[in-house]
């Protein structure tokens, strides 16, 4: 036990500790999880308003996977959602939105879901 935890402490690797232990509910999880990864590997994109940093649903459901080891359509089925565009929606309304300023729209060019941030890269 002591050797394990001092190999843990060397090369850095996180304690995963799940959710259910430290009473955050599944909704909550996946929304910070996701709102981290925008701010992470977010792009600025054209078609947002104001240079804002932006990510596809798709794009984000295979970081998700990549960075997480987690799967975004697993998490919308078990929280009700037939698809993770919906599971976005539902997580960003409107109150989310107006606090934290993350925004889901429709990309015009491709019809995508995206889920833009009011961050730009230099900030």
């Amino acid at each position: 036990s002591r050797k394990a935890w001092k190999k843990r402490r060397r090369n850095s690797s996180p304690i995963l500790i799940p959710c259910s232990i430290l009473g955050v509910n599944r909704e909550w999880m996946v929304r910070w999880n996701v709102m981290t990864l925008l701010h992470q590997i977010g792009e600025e994109s054209p078609n947002a308003p104001g240079g804002a940093v932006g990510l596809t649903s798709g794009k984000l459901g295979r970081a998700y996977k990549q960075r997480l080891g987690g799967d975004l359509r697993e998490h919308a089925k078990a929280l009700g959602h037939d698809s993770i565009e919906s599971l976005l929606q539902s997580l960003f309304d409107d109150r989310i939105q107006a606090e934290y300023g993350v925004q889901t729209f429709f990309e015009p060019q491709y019809g995508n879901l995206m889920l833009i941030t009011s961050l730009t890269r230099n900030q």
